[in-house]
C-alpha cells in the first residue's frame, strides 16, 4: 500500500471520536535516527505527511501503528520562520 492509497483510506474513514485538543491523529510510516535524534514520518488523518520528533522517553512506535502528534512547536534545527514540528504523544 503506498502513501497515496493510505491517505485516501484515511480521508474516507469516519473517526469515532476527535483527537484531544492540540493533537492530531495519524499513522506511523517509519522511524529514523537523524543526528542522535529519533524522528517519525506520520500520515495525519487530514492526508498530510509530517516529520515528528520523538520525545526522549517515548516508546518507538511501530510502522502502521496509530499515533497522536502534538501541535507544532519550534524545531531546533530549523530557522524561526521555518514552521514547526510535532512531538509524538502516542
Amino acid at each position: 500500500m503506498n502513501i497515496k492509497q493510505m491517505a485516501e483510506e484515511r480521508r474516507s474513514r469516519k473517526q469515532s471520536e476527535p483527537a484531544p485538543a492540540g493533537t492530531q491523529r495519524g499513522k506511523c510510516l517509519g522511524v529514523y535516527s537523524i543526528s542522535s535524534r529519533k524522528v517519525a514520518r506520520v500520515l495525519l488523518a487530514s492526508g498530510l505527511v509530517v516529520t515528528a520528533y520523538l520525545t526522549v522517553n517515548a516508546p518507538e512506535p511501530a510502522v502502521n501503528s496509530n499515533v497522536l502528534v502534538s501541535a507544532p512547536v519550534p524545531c531546533p534545527d530549523q530557522p524561526a520562520n521555518g514552521g514547526g514540528c510535532g512531538l509524538i504523544a502516542e
